[in-house]
Order: C-alpha cells, then sequence, then structure tokens
C-alpha cells in the first residue's frame, strides 16, 4: 500500500544512509487519513526509524529536517514531533 501511495503521490519515503549504510528511514503523507488531523491539509509522519546501531549520530534528526520532508506541505512540520 505505501509503495502504490508513494507512486500516487500521496505520500514520500525517504532512506538516512550512515558511512553507505542504509541507517534510517522516514515515510510521510502530505495529508493524514487517520486520527484527529485526518484530511485537515496537515502532513503526518506515520513511519520513522534509526537502527540501534547508527543512533546518537544526528540520523533521526537529518531525516525529520531533511528539506523535502519540512516543505512536502505548507506546514512547516518542526512543530509537529518533539525534539
Amino acid at each position: 500500500m505505501r509503495l502504490r501511495h508513494q507512486a500516487d503521490g500521496k505520500s514520500i519515503a525517504l532512506v538516512a544512509e550512515y558511512h553507505g549504510n542504509v541507517a534510517g528511514y522516514i515515510n510521510v503523507y502530505a495529508n493524514g487519513e487517520s486520527g484527529a488531523f485526518a484530511n485537515q491539509g496537515f502532513p503526518e509522519i506515520v513511519d520513522f526509524g534509526v537502527l540501534e546501531k547508527y543512533r546518537n549520530n544526528g540520523i533521526g534528526v537529518s531525516c525529520y529536517r531533511e528539506e523535502s520532508v519540512s516543505q512536502y506541505n505548507s506546514y512547516h512540520l518542526s512543530g509537529m514531533i518533539g525534539k
């Protein structure tokens, strides 16, 4: 389902690399389809993870701040999740 949503432009997925190894990922929907803000035009982070051995290297912050994620919707994501 997520691959279909990416192909349809409903979501984006980014993969983080650390020294050439896959270290983490983030999946964001431009307009969340469930929850308190469903279908109100707010982006929704549905998956976000960093492999344990790569944590504490700033990878999660980099995924979260990635320009393509923060500009995916006119709403700025920085207030959506905790620091």
